[in-house]
Parts: structure tokens; C-alpha cells; sequence
């Protein structure tokens, strides 16, 4: 079977995401709520896209101290940091360590699994 037209789905999508995030603005952000603002990143991930670094800051700023995430979005976030290979500022690591340690008891294997690989 030719991989083909999945790579062709997959590049179609990176290119739609790319061009849809050059276009989010704050005020599409703002209002989403923890699974939307993590799910999104987790999506960029995926497919390896790099947003710019305004989009960053944006996601950033709207994420805040980060306290009505939880164990998944917290995981899936710090996963996806990774895989783009962006390094979040010390203060977005600090609030997501406290974070972290009020649901640490959350947390289920798999996604203590996705934050150490982050």
C-alpha cells in the first residue's frame, strides 16, 4: 500500500494549520477554555508545526497560571512544547510545576509518560 495520500492529508493539513494560525488572533483564543487551548497545541504538535512566536505568547498569555488545567491538558501541553522544540519561559515551566503538584494524584501513567518525554 502507497503511503501517499496520507502524506498528502497530512501536508494539506500542516499547511491549513499554518496558514490558520497566521491568522488567530488573541480574540480567537481567548474564551477557550483548558481542553481547547491544550487540544489545539497538542494538534500543532502532531503535525509538527511551528507556530510564530507571537502565537506562542498569545497562547501563553491566555493559558495563564495554568489552574484550570488538568492532568491531560497539563501533559499534552508540556508534549507538545516539545515536539514543536520550543523552550516555554521559566515562569510558564514554574506554573506548570505548581500545576502539576496540585494533581499530581490526577495524573494516569500515559500522561506522566508524554510530560517526561517532553
Amino acid at each position: 500500500l502507497s503511503l501517499q495520500p496520507q502524506n498528502r492529508a497530512i501536508l494539506f493539513a500542516r499547511d491549513e494549520t499554518l496558514q490558520t494560525l497566521g491568522h488567530a488572533h488573541r480574540s480567537k483564543l481567548r474564551g477557550c477554555g483548558h481542553v481547547t487551548l491544550s487540544s489545539t497545541l497538542h494538534s500543532i504538535g502532531v503535525l509538527g508545526v511551528r507556530p510564530s512566536k507571537k502565537w506562542i505568547r498569545e497562547w501563553l498569555v491566555i493559558a495563564g497560571d495554568l489552574r484550570d488545567f488538568d492532568s491531560q491538558a497539563l501533559a499534552v501541553t508540556l508534549w507538545a512544547f516539545g515536539k514543536i522544540q520550543y523552550k516555554p519561559p521559566a515562569v510558564f515551566l514554574l506554573r506548570w510545576s505548581e500545576a502539576f503538584v496540585r494533581r499530581s494524584h490526577e495524573f494516569q501513567p500515559q500522561e506522566l509518560t508524554s510530560a517526561l518525554h517532553a
